[in-house]
C-alpha cells in the first residue's frame, strides 16, 4: 500500500534533512495514527485540543508510556512546524 501524498511529503522532507529510515518510519507511523484518530482530518485543521485528546487516548486506552507520549508530541511539533502551541513540558 502506498503512503498518502501528505505522509509521502513528510517522508521526503525528513529524508532530505538526513533522518534515518527508522526515524522516518516511526514519525509517519504516529502521524498516520493521529490523523486516523481525528477522523482523517488534515493536521492543518486540527487544534491543540485534538493533540491532547490523542495523547490522553494513548495514555488511557493504549497504555503508552509517558516517554512515548512526549515523543509523539515532539513529532507533532517537528512535522507540522510552528503551530503556536506551547510545549507540554513548559510550565
Amino acid at each position: 500500500m502506498s503512503k498518502s501524498p501528505f505522509l509521502q511529503s513528510i517522508s521526503d522532507h525528513m529524508r532530505t534533512r538526513g533522518y534515518s529510515k527508522r526515524t522516518i518510519e516511526t514519525y509517519t507511523y504516529w502521524i498516520k495514527h493521529f490523523i486516523l484518530f481525528c477522523d482523517k482530518q488534515h493536521p492543518d485543521r486540527l487544534s491543540e485540543t485534538d493533540v491532547e485528546r490523542f495523547l490522553t487516548y494513548l495514555a488511557v486506552r493504549r497504555h503508552v508510556s509517558p516517554g512515548t507520549q512526549d515523543h509523539v508530541w515532539e513529532i507533532r511539533q517537528a512535522s507540522f512546524g510552528d503551530t503556536g502551541y506551547t510545549s507540554r513540558k513548559a510550565g
